[in-house]
């Protein structure tokens, strides 16, 4: 098969023709008589233009290529000199013929004007996406290193574990009626109070202020452990 080509196919003639990857072989024995033998591929195309060569093993006598006309297409080829157009069933073709070719003697067609979609826009994106990619490992880069002091992020998460087992706590004893009403809602405001701090605080030195134990809400006088 030509350079590039893809998926040689056999679609109809002699049964003993087999397509294996870019080359068609066909062995004998041969029926008395002409053999027929009609191979496919795909030509991958990029641009309105492609030009591909096809080297057969045997001389081909009286040599012709046969091409659909699309508005805008032409066919080339060294070996073709005579390139006319027909109409056949109401539809226009290209044919182009040529002498005989000596087996072994590349057959050269150049079509032009092929319709075909522009690489650009995808290459566009392409290096679009390539540049963002790299913008972001540049901008992580140049973030700077966080300035969190690990022994005061230790001691705030130590005073926020004391203050929610004090809420806790003094959830337990409005449960249990231990307290009264007035002194729990004075001492859970405290503890709220704190807790409020200490978070502020947490977030100031980029520590992880969750709740790790605790639940607190100041919308409900609760505290699930």
């Amino acid at each position: 098969m030509p350079r590039r080509a893809l998926s040689a196919t056999v679609l109809n003639g002699a049964p003993q023709a087999v397509a294996l990857g870019d080359h068609v072989s066909l062995t004998g024995p041969f029926a008395p008589g002409r053999t027929d033998l009609q191979i496919a591929f795909q030509m991958p195309v990029s641009s309105g233009d492609v030009t591909f060569e096809q080297t057969l093993p045997l001389a081909v006598p009286g040599l012709a290529v046969l091409m659909k006309k699309v508005p805008g297409t032409s066919l080339s080829s060294p070996q073709l000199p005579n390139v006319q157009e027909r109409e056949f069933q109401g539809e226009r073709y290209i044919l182009a013929q040529g002498p005989t070719l000596p087996a072994g003697t590349p057959l050269t067609v150049t079509v032009s004007g092929l319709p075909h979609r522009s690489p650009w826009p995808r290459r566009i994106a392409l290096t679009l996406a390539i540049g963002m990619i790299a913008l972001g490992f540049w901008a992580a880069g140049q973030r700077p290193a966080p300035s969190a002091d690990a022994a005061r992020i230790k001691q705030l998460t130590g005073k926020r574990e004391r203050v929610f087992s004090e809420l806790v706590r003094l959830e337990q004893q409005r449960r249990a009626g231990s307290i009264d009403a007035a002194k729990h809602a004075e001492r859970r405001q405290a503890y709220l109070s704190q807790l409020e701090r200490i978070y502020r605080d947490l977030d100031a030195e980029g520590g992880k202020s969750g709740l790790p134990r605790a639940a607190a809400t100041r919308g409900g006088p609760s505290a699930a452990a």
